[in-house]
């Protein structure tokens, strides 16, 4: 094995061998020591699985909740499928041991350390103390990513697509230390492609959904073509037209078959210039806020096609602030 010597001492602290016969008794017993010393003092770290065997058990929480309870067995899953050692899971109110993974909010000292509330909804933190592996998080799947995390970038497993995953085949499994903290910069995260709304697919790369699909629910009240949620022509269509799309000589504020033909959507734009739109928006959107007061996320945005408003008011807007 090698050692790097450490090199912090200038030359002007070093002993010319030449001149001290007691240099050479000197280096004999250090090299002496250096052989007596186990290798775990010197870079510690951890033997997870030894030869297909584990002497290390999965520590869960008293009364776990859902996320650490489904972390807990996504690690025990892998890895059995990567070594063939199945470890136990345990709760924390049965004695320690030396040789433990620790999952989400245990009941032990190496967790009292860890800040929650910097982990804030989604963070998630990977730790080795002594003989400890701790994988934690914030209550909304950051000790899930956590354990996803771990099996890729500490372990090499890979999930591509919602068929196709890759796993390492290893007998024996050694860490090194560890001691890493991630907050995602976005707490919304969509794809927004068919495959990637498989449930563990979404889990590993830390996923949303604003339809609610994985094993989340949604956290949006509207989500993207939302003027006809605002403001319905259905509603408003016969009685203020004014409301809707000049174009074409006219306004255009009736309902047409949607792309698959399974319903209707609005065939033009609002009229973004007149004040009353803009006031039965705002009113409209109050009230479907404070029917859903879990939603998090609201989207006011254009129907979904391109036939925007052209009438005086609205095409004196375009050429003022608009470049095309």
């Amino acid at each position: 094995m090698k050692y790097d010597i450490p090199t912090a001492y200038s030359c002007k602290h070093l002993v010319n061998p030449r001149r001290s016969p007691l240099i050479p008794g000197i280096l004999a017993v250090a090299f002496l020591l250096l052989t007596l010393v186990p290798v775990a003092s010197i870079a510690q770290g951890i033997s997870l699985v030894q030869n297909g065997q584990s002497d290390y058990q999965i520590v869960l929480p008293h009364e776990p909740d859902t996320q650490e309870i489904h972390a807990a067995k996504v690690l025990q899953d892998y890895l059995f499928r990567i070594s063939g050692a199945l470890l136990p899971l345990t709760h924390d109110n049965l004695p320690s041991t030396e040789k433990e993974i620790l999952i989400g909010r245990t009941n032990r000292p190496e967790t009292k350390s860890i800040d929650f509330k910097a982990l804030k909804d989604e963070g998630l933190l990977i730790r080795t103390e002594a003989q400890k592996l701790l994988l934690a998080g914030g209550p909304k799947k950051g000790v899930l990513s956590a354990v996803y995390h771990f099996l890729e970038e500490e372990l090499g497993c890979k999930k591509y697509t919602s068929q196709v995953s890759q796993l390492p085949s290893m007998k024996t499994i050694q860490l090194g230390s560890l001691d890493k903290v991630i907050i995602p910069v976005f707490t919304f995260r969509d794809v927004y492609y068919q495959d990637v709304y498989d449930p563990e697919f979404m889990d590993w790369h830390g996923l949303h959904s604003f339809g609610g699909k994985g094993s989340s629910p949604t956290e949006w009240g509207y989500w993207v073509h939302t003027f006809h949620n605002l403001l319905d022509p259905a509603e408003y269509g016969e009685s203020n037209p004014e409301y809707f799309s000049f174009y074409d000589g006219h306004r255009h504020a009736g309902l047409i078959p949607s792309w698959d033909g399974s319903s209707v959507q609005p065939e033009s734009q609002l009229c973004l210039s007149n004040p009353e739109v803009l006031e039965i928006v705002c009113e409209n959107l109050a009230k479907a806020i404070e029917k859903k007061p879990e939603a998090r996320y609201w989207s006011v945005s254009q129907n979904d096609n391109v036939r925007y408003c052209q009438c005086e008011h609205c095409a004196a807007l375009d050429k003022k602030i608009c470049s095309l």
